[in-house]
């Protein structure tokens, strides 16, 4: 009976990678995007902590 080596446990890298295609989809529902205030100064719209 032959040992199986470690890497014989390692799934397929295209697996791998859809795998965490799939993951980073679910996840963009599951956690909030960002939001940005924005101030209109001097008639250009800033957005973000670089307004005071």
């Amino acid at each position: 009976m032959n040992k199986k080596q470690w890497y014989d446990y390692i799934p397929h890298p295209v697996v791998l990678l859809c795998g965490m295609l799939i993951l980073a989809a679910i996840l963009s529902y599951i956690i909030p995007a960002g939001s940005f205030d924005r101030a209109e100064i001097d008639g250009q719209t800033e957005c973000g902590a670089r307004f005071i």
